[in-house]
């Protein structure tokens, strides 16, 4: 469409190129025709450019409108002498009005970047409020450990308990929830530490011992000794997504065990070698539709799952941003009724001075957190004092 104005009545209309009189046209030049300063040296140059080069040019142009500047998209065609000499006789132009998209551009841009701000804005408020909740918060669980110690009655203690277990969950919401907006706001940093792998994930198990053995479960851990005993990458980090992991599983397993595997993956580098960790328990299980949409941010399985465990839904979203950070992958496989297994590989690397050992090792070590069966590891020997409590974890 091409748009002109009629000087006679003050009308701007919108008339196909074919029922524009050609001849009012013929003879003009763009000043003559009414085309604005900047607009006739533009086409001059363009038509220049055209007949000098021969070949197409594209040229973006402006007009003003009777509200809005519109915006028009132009290609100028050379069409050359019918003798053969090359020479350019003339120049096709083709206008097409691309106001309208120009404009949904404009609004899909100003979207996005409203859709930012609206997204910082959050993640700075829910990281300034953990920031205040947190050192009160704090306050109350060291006040009820001090009151714990002190000389209480049964109800008393039990009373003291509750609100211990209320902070530390709580306690625990708050941080997911910090470290969540950390994540969306890109103010998450990853720090890269040596640190001793067998450590780390012994840590880890023998700070979910207590509520394993609550629940009558066996926790178990299983390294591969041909697995470097010294690494380099985040060990908060990952200390974080194994203990996450190792809590869910346990909360979400009535009886049986919870196992923790450390591997080293086949064909990996032997100076960055590809490490798989996997939490195996004998829980609910999850269904299709449940694991599809699991590590998606406030998901649970279901309703009735978030009413009877708790919890945010934002702990396994925390872990896949987490491992990805690192370099990694996270999946699930489950079985509803049947458990379920959490798995996650990362590439960490070496740490300097420390000697890479054989991709053929002795058999890995397993390890019960529940403090009764422990195997020998490279550097030091550990309390063992049960073979058949090892024989039975090593065969699950």
């Amino acid at each position: 469409m091409v748009r002109r104005q009629d000087q006679r009545r003050g009308l701007e209309l919108d008339l196909a190129p074919g029922l524009l009189a050609a001849a009012w046209y013929v003879g003009k030049t763009n000043a003559e025709a009414g085309q604005p300063v900047h607009i006739c040296q533009l086409w001059d140059d363009a038509l220049r450019r055209v007949f000098a080069s021969g070949q197409d040019l594209a040229v973006a142009s402006e007009f003003p409108g009777p509200r809005r500047l519109r915006h028009y998209e132009t290609t100028l065609a050379p069409e050359f002498a019918a003798d053969g000499s090359g020479t350019v006789a003339s120049v096709l132009v083709i206008m097409r009005d691309v106001t309208r998209y120009r404009r949904a551009q404009e609004d899909l841009v100003r979207a996005r970047e409203e859709a930012l701000a609206a997204v910082r804005a959050k993640s700075e408020f829910l990281a300034n409020m953990s920031h205040e909740i947190r050192p009160p918060l704090n306050g109350i669980i060291g006040m009820t450990d001090l009151l714990a110690e002190t000389g209480l009655d049964a109800e008393q203690r039990d009373f003291v308990r509750t609100v211990q277990d209320c902070g530390s969950g709580l306690l625990t919401v708050i941080d997911d929830i910090l470290d969540f907006s950390k994540i969306e706001a890109g103010k998450l940093n990853l720090e890269s530490l040596p640190f001793d792998l067998v450590e780390l994930v012994e840590a880890r198990a023998n700070l979910l011992m207590a509520k394993a053995a609550e629940r009558g479960l066996a926790l178990l851990t299983y390294i591969d000794t041909s697995l470097p005993e010294r690494l380099q990458g985040d060990p908060a980090r990952l200390g974080q997504v194994l203990l996450n992991l190792l809590s869910n599983a346990i909360k979400f397993t009535a009886s049986g065990s919870v196992v923790l595997r450390v591997l080293r993956e086949q064909a990996s580098d032997d100076t960055r070698p590809r490490i798989s960790f996997s939490v195996q328990d004998t829980g609910i299980g999850l269904s299709p539709e449940a694991k599809d949409k699991l590590f998606q941010p406030f998901t649970q399985a279901d309703g009735s799952t978030a009413r009877h465990f708790g919890g945010t839904g934002l702990g396994l979203s925390i872990c896949k941003r987490l491992v990805e950070m690192m370099g990694g992958q996270i999946g699930i496989e489950s079985v509803e009724g049947r458990g379920t297994t959490f798995w996650f590989t990362l590439p960490l690397a070496v740490a300097d001075g420390e000697p890479v050992p054989a991709q053929t090792a002795p058999p890995p070590r397993w390890i019960s957190a529940d403090g009764v069966c422990w195997s020998p590891t490279t550097t030091s020997w550990r309390r063992k004092s049960s073979a058949a409590t090892c024989a039975a974890g090593a065969r699950r």
